[in-house]
């Protein structure tokens, strides 16, 4: 098939459109899959906990979260998007906070160890003056996999541990604007 100039301007032109689309959840709309959405910051934890999250996002049912987490120590806190398949939960846990270091590199080594899942990474990440681990990994569900980041921390000198979570064959969609929502969290004073 012979191509014009003007197919090829105009494909130029679609391509710049794309790379010009705003990639910062703070300076407004982004782009995610394919659609536009807006993340305003939320209080998770009354007086304790903001983060920006997907506009459209909400808290999971508990009816909903006990089919979609089924073990008793399921996440306290989770937030989805209307179709259930991008998450982000919070568990504060009873561990003293400042352990967050050895707890994300102990799940790193059972996540070695185990021939299914897959470690990504792990890193130090900055949310203000916060620092938080991340592990990021997948595992499979079912008949798909699950791509995780998990982000660990001190709140009022206890381990929260959070994580954000998607389908595998969505993480190049939801992977940077997961990083993006870590580094906007902030505690209260």
């Amino acid at each position: 098939m012979k191509e014009y100039g003007d197919e090829l301007l105009i494909q130029f032109l679609r391509e710049e459109l794309e790379n010009a689309k705003n990639q910062d959840i703070r300076k407004g709309s982004v782009w995610v899959a394919g659609d536009e959405a807006l993340f305003p910051e939320r209080e998770i934890m009354k007086k304790k906990l903001w983060m920006r999250l997907p506009q459209d996002f909400s808290l999971l049912d508990k009816e909903l979260a006990k089919w979609k987490y089924p073990d008793e120590n399921r996440p306290k806190i989770i937030y989805t998007n209307p179709e259930i398949t991008v998450n982000v939960t919070f568990s504060p846990q009873t561990l003293s906070g400042g352990s967050e270091k050895e707890v994300c590199r102990f799940i790193e080594q059972l996540g070695e160890r185990c021939p299914q899942c897959s470690i990504l990474g792990r890193k130090t990440a900055a949310a203000g003056d916060l620092q938080l681990e991340c592990l990021k990994f997948t595992v499979p569900a079912e008949d798909f996999r699950i791509y995780n980041q998990m982000f660990f921390m001190t709140l009022e000198g206890r381990l929260l541990i959070g994580n954000c979570n998607c389908l595998a064959q969505e993480r190049e969609d939801w992977e940077m604007f997961f990083d993006q929502m870590l580094s906007s969290i902030r505690v209260g004073q």
